[in-house]
């Protein structure tokens, strides 16, 4: 386990989402070049409890004072106990929330060493959404008030739970929509192809996948525009898609509405999974208020798989997609 931990650090986050550790890598990039040595562990790949003390007791920067976050989904961390005593033994910050959104367990609370508005203040930060922005600011929110650094820090920032996207803009999100109604509203010689994303990818900077396919798309001389969403169960009444009035209308796709009601879209990619659909196990899955709220968009829906492979296993396998990735 330790090959994956590069340099001793003085800020150490130890996680089971991996929406987290991407989110960091992001937030490094807007950090001081200064900036305290700053690692990440998966949980889940922790087997022994050898894996964590070898981490510990290995990598730490043993001469500095250091801070170390665990946001736990679940119990049962191999050497978690190592943990909890090497930080009363060496006096060492250690903060321990539930990777749960909203989630306040007292237990974890318990094995905190640091006072209760260091912990609010990380679990604002961490129910703000894994944001890069707002990830960085809780390092360096850190780093000020356990390290007594004075790099500044900024409060969390919520994120909308969908919105629309485009590389060339990154999180701008204001400027990303005067795209859509400057290039894509008005470029109607040119076809426009939507792609649909989870919002976890756009907090934590994963979207590479989605630039890639913007990309390409106007490389062939059409429009592109991504768009981010929690879920696409979360709906509201429309009274205009297309001249139909739709009881339920996922709130993410109102963003491919212009103000006449008209889908500024030609194609739709979707690369979310089981997104609207509602399976029945007991007999035939029948359609349900998606399939009316589809329907009105009027436009083809493609489905793109997220492939959990890498390019040259896919083209290595006489199978082609793995079980995994046609499951979901």
């Amino acid at each position: 386990m330790t090959e994956s931990i590069n340099d001793q650090f003085q800020i150490l986050l130890l996680t089971h989402s991996s929406t987290d550790i991407l989110a960091l890598e992001s937030a490094k990039r807007l950090l001081p070049i200064d900036f305290v040595p700053i690692e990440t562990v998966d949980l889940t790949e922790l087997k022994e409890d050898s894996d964590m003390i070898d981490i510990l007791d290995k990598k730490r920067a043993s001469e500095s004072r250091i801070v170390i976050v665990v946001r736990l989904l679940g119990r049962g961390v191999p050497g978690m106990q190592h943990l909890l005593d090497i930080v009363h033994k060496q006096h060492i910050d250690l903060v321990v929330v539930s990777g749960i959104a909203g989630s306040f367990e007292p237990d974890l609370t318990a094995m905190c060493t640091v006072n209760h508005d260091v912990i609010n203040e990380v679990i604002k930060y961490f129910n703000a959404d894994g944001y890069a922005l707002n990830m960085a600011n809780m390092l360096r929110y850190l780093a000020d008030t356990l390290l007594k650094f004075g790099y500044g820090y900024n409060k969390p920032i919520e994120q909308p739970n969908h919105g629309l996207y485009h590389p060339r803009f990154s999180d701008q999100v204001e400027a990303t929509i005067e795209h859509m109604k400057t290039v894509v509203g008005c470029n109607n010689a040119k076809p426009t192809v939507g792609i649909i994303f989870y919002r976890c990818h756009f907090l934590s900077g994963n979207t590479s996948f989605v630039d890639a396919l913007i990309d390409e798309i106007e490389a062939l001389g059409l429009n592109a525009i991504g768009l981010f969403t929690e879920s696409l169960r979360d709906d509201q009444p429309c009274d205009n898609v297309n001249g139909k009035m739709i009881e339920r209308f996922p709130t993410a796709l109102m963003h491919l509405l212009d103000e006449d009601g008209k889908c500024l879209v030609d194609v739709l990619i979707s690369s979310m999974a089981f997104a609207m659909g509602e399976i029945n196990p007991d007999g035939p899955t029948l359609g349900n208020w998606a399939t009316a709220a589809i329907e009105a968009l009027n436009v083809p829906v493609l489905q793109a798989i997220n492939s959990v492979d890498t390019r040259q296993q896919w083209e290595l396998s006489a199978r082609g997609l793995s079980p995994l990735d046609t499951a979901m």
